[in-house]
């Protein structure tokens, strides 16, 4: 997940919705209980508070949602949220954006306008 032209943005949230028969989430940090995927970006670098990483292999559903700690914040363009797929089967799966929501420095939310997108696999030419 991505973001252009923040100004001042210092938290997000998202959920995720894809098809878990077509991919799966690889899991980004084998050494917590469940599924997680990573946080990106200048948010990943500055000091952060991630408070829920969530990912529903079965229903396909991720549950996301970072803030920075202090003065930290965003501006302009950056990568958010990393995921990294694994195939399952040939096929198309749309990723759709549901309850995103962008907070300001100054706590207030911030509007914006969301993309969906997709993800194809193909079978493997061994």
């Amino acid at each position: 997940m991505s973001v252009s032209g923040a100004n001042n943005l210092q938290g997000f949230a998202f959920k995720l919705r894809f098809d878990p028969n077509i991919v799966q989430v690889i899991d980004a940090d084998p050494d917590q209980d469940g599924t997680q995927i990573s946080l990106s970006g200048d948010f990943r670098s500055k000091q952060h508070f991630i408070a829920v990483n969530q990912v529903d292999q079965i229903s396909g559903l991720i549950d996301f949602a970072a803030v920075m700690i202090g003065e930290a914040n965003v501006n302009g363009k950056s990568v958010l949220a990393q995921i990294n797929w694994m195939p399952r089967q040939s096929g198309r799966a749309d990723l759709t954006l549901e309850q995103v929501e962008l907070a300001g420095s100054d706590g207030k939310n911030i509007q914006a306008q969301t993309h969906n997108g997709s993800i194809e696999t193909r079978q493997s030419c061994e």
